[in-house]
């Protein structure tokens, strides 16, 4: 028997006000021993199969077909004889727009209609357009209007039937940036499992993205969707940079909103929502009062130059807040925010102060806690803010510490604030404690890069004179109690200047200023530790131009660069220039302060250059607490306590023996290699050896086979930390240097 060829060509129909119900269809005809079968009736058996070339016929229908001398036939499909079992189903009642659908030709090339012997089935790989449209009941017609008043009020078209596409010239007047491309979109069909309209899953008007109609029977059955991919462009939402008069806090918030919701689960998002979580504001300046940042937010302007944001007066005590639980992923980048603060040439300000830019503070949600997490800020000034302009309030005990912030990187971030200002003769007084950045409570892992934070440079005369006297502090960093504190928040290449103190640390760990600039201040850093001590202060590679005693509110000779009480600071490599050309003033000194006596744990000072430029240039050199006076007391080892000192991290120590005078143990927090500098300050000491031969328990000093040492008052010996002396120590002291 001959090879069956059977083929099938299938031709889409045109598209036409009034779609035809067919499909052009042509073919050859071969007997079952593969011979043409030419001038002569065949009957065609065509059937529309539902998803395989197995599935269920949804149509059914037969022609009878004269072939021609070369076998050929044409026909429609859809317009045969329908047959059994479905000849009450029309061609058109077939629903183009679910499943795939197969074609199934069968052929009886005796013309009897008895079998079908000659079969072929094929996918329809592309549902001719027309069908498909007529299916769905799309509008072929698309519709031009103006603006989102004429698509709210837009109601010629049947709700029922037609989906429409509108064409939108602009938002309120056409090319303001705000058009675009709408469907109606019915709610019947939207997907069976779509919860009720008063659900927030269901899309609801926000005066962007989704537009109800004013008309009550269109707004009852569906809603306009806009088209577009990409970025959200502020303008969709009626936004446009004007000076004065308009406050766009609400639209902005509903563009937030809806970019919030795209960063949902996707199972979870509401109907219509495409992926764009980024809102892009165009060159311009925006008047705002407030709004509230949301998780998986992108805020992108076009340039720091050439957007700006600007807070209009009002009592929000905030620009920017953030919403309840764990907000992460935010992104703002390409700003300027502007606060309202002026002085007016008058010395008088406006009523409406203590306004700040950016607070992060979280409010928990049930079993999430809250606070802002993962997130950055970059290429962005803050300018004339009266409150503070970033502030990073983290958790506390009050919120059982569940409210970080945790993991925030902050790039190209400038700010120029109105920090805490006092009148100088012939201005007004105005006072305002805020801060450029505030970190207090529970902050950890952020970093600061090429980074300004100035307490109101703009505030000086052509000359450089202060119209005001900056008081407070340009960035403050504190605990807020004694288990809820900023850690590891790193300063990379940033400037901090013009202020009464530059950077305030108060009861924290691991803070890193590298490479930093300091300028134009009465302290530039002062280290404190209120609540606990603050360990591993870290000062590297910055250098302080004119740092201490600039605007005249310190005692003369009192100036300090570097002020620390009750911390442990390494203070190493870099370069000073003198701050002052008329007193004394000390790069690092631990001060009395309200009358108690200070101390630290330990100040690690090395490497430092002092550039000499006035008769004081050398005073730079000397401090003021490095060394420390330490007591003979008892001390903790493993077995016990015994005699003897407790410098912590100190390198240089005074003893004073009190009513013991015998050393046989040295606690330290120093490294193997670093040695200890032990003077005798008031009467005579005596160390004892450890014995390697009777290994008396507490003993940790090494005196070079002397087994003790006595120092009167004024001589001193250098010690160097080491490892593993003898089993029962892991660290010992091996003596240096006496110095009588």
């Amino acid at each position: 028997m001959k090879k069956i060829v059977l083929l099938l060509l299938l031709i889409s129909s045109a598209l036409y006000a009034q779609v035809p119900q067919g499909i052009s269809h042509r073919g050859i005809v071969y007997n079952t021993s593969g011979d043409l079968v030419t001038d002569a009736s065949v009957k065609i058996r065509i059937s529309i199969l539902d998803n395989s070339i197995t599935g269920t016929s949804v149509y059914t229908e037969i022609h009878t077909i004269t072939t021609n001398a070369e076998g050929q036939y044409s026909l429609n499909i859809g317009k045969g004889v329908p047959s059994s079992p479905f000849t009450t189903l029309s061609f058109s009642a077939i629903n183009w727009g679910i499943n795939s659908k197969f074609l199934k030709i069968e052929i009886d090339p005796t013309g009897a209609g008895t079998s079908y012997p000659i079969v072929g089935t094929n996918q329809l790989m592309s549902v001719p357009y027309a069908l498909y449209a007529q299916n769905s009941n799309v509008n072929s017609t698309a519709i031009t209007l103006t603006t989102i008043s004429e698509l709210r009020n837009y109601k010629s078209f049947n709700p029922s039937t037609d989906n429409v596409t509108v064409i939108l010239q602009g938002y309120n007047t056409p090319s303001d940036g705000g058009g675009g491309t709408f469907i109606y979109k019915r709610y019947a069909d939207m997907p069976v499992a779509l919860p009720p309209a008063t659900d927030a899953k269901r899309p609801v008007h926000d005066g962007g993205v989704f537009i109800d109609s004013n008309i009550s029977d269109l707004k009852n059955k569906g809603i306009w969707i806009r088209q577009f991919s990409g970025f959200i462009d502020i303008r969709y939402y009626g936004v446009i940079a004007i000076s004065g008069g308009n406050d766009w806090s609400s639209q902005i918030q509903k563009a937030i909103d809806y970019a919030s919701k795209n960063s949902i689960d996707i199972n979870t998002k509401p109907y219509g929502y495409n992926s764009s979580n980024v809102i892009y504001f165009p060159p311009g300046g925006y008047d705002v009062s407030s709004f509230v940042i949301k998780s998986g937010v992108t805020l992108l302007g076009s340039s720091l130059q050439h957007t700006s944001i600007k807070s209009i007066g009002d009592n929000k005590p905030y620009l920017v807040t953030m919403d309840k639980g764990v907000v992460r992923d935010v992104h703002i980048s390409n700003f300027t925010f502007v606060g309202n603060s002026n002085d007016n040439g008058d010395n008088t300000w406006p009523t409406y102060m203590n306004k700040g830019c950016f607070q992060f503070k979280g409010t928990a949600n049930p079993n999430e806690g809250g606070g802002l997490w993962e997130s950055s800020f970059k290429n962005i000034s803050i300018l004339r803010f009266t409150g503070h302009s970033m502030n990073f309030e983290g958790g506390t005990a009050a919120s059982n510490y569940l409210l970080p912030n945790q993991f925030i990187i902050l790039e190209g971030v400038q700010i120029e604030s109105v920090s805490q200002l006092s009148a100088v003769p012939g201005h007004s007084t105005f006072t305002n404690p805020s801060n450029a950045l505030r970190m207090t409570g529970q902050n950890g892992q952020f970093t600061f890069t090429n980074c300004r934070f100035d307490g109101g440079s703009y505030l000086m005369t052509v000359d450089q004179q202060p119209r005001y006297r900056p008081s407070g502090y340009n960035v403050y960093i504190a605990a807020s109690d004694a288990n809820a504190s900023p850690q590891m928040i790193n300063f990379n290449t940033c400037t901090i200047q013009v202020g009464q103190t530059g950077v305030f640390i108060d009861s924290t760990i691991c803070i890193n200023l590298y490479g930093c600039w300091f300028e134009s201040f009465e302290r530039a850093i002062v280290v404190k530790g209120q609540f606990v001590s603050s360990k591993s202060i870290n000062i590297n590679g910055c250098k302080f131009l004119y740092s201490a005693g600039q605007f005249g509110g310190l005692p003369d000779n009192s100036g300090r660069i570097i002020l620390a009480e009750n911390a442990q600071m390494s203070v190493q490599n870099n370069y000073v220039i003198d701050p002052s050309i008329t007193e004394q003033t000390s790069f690092i000194a631990i001060d009395n302060v309200n009358g108690t006596t200070p101390e630290s744990l330990g100040i690690t000072a090395s490497g430092n250059y002092f550039e000499p430029n006035s008769v004081y240039n050398y005073n730079l050199g000397e401090t003021t607490g490095i060394m420390q006076k330490v007591p003979i007391s008892s001390v903790p080892y493993s077995g016990g306590s015994i005699g003897g000192l407790n410098t912590i991290g100190r390198k240089v120590v005074f003893v004073e023996n009190g009513t013991l005078n015998d050393i046989y143990r040295i606690n330290s927090m120093l490294n193997a290699g670093e040695t200890i500098f032990i003077r005798a300050n008031v009467s005579s000491i005596t160390f004892y050896s450890l014995s390697l031969s009777t290994g008396i328990a507490g003993r940790n000093i090494y005196l070079n086979g002397r087994t003790s040492l006595t120092l009167t008052n004024g001589q001193a010996a250098t010690f160097i930390k080491i490892d593993n002396m003898n089993g029962n120590e892991r660290a010992t002291y091996q003596l240096v240097s006496i110095s009588n």
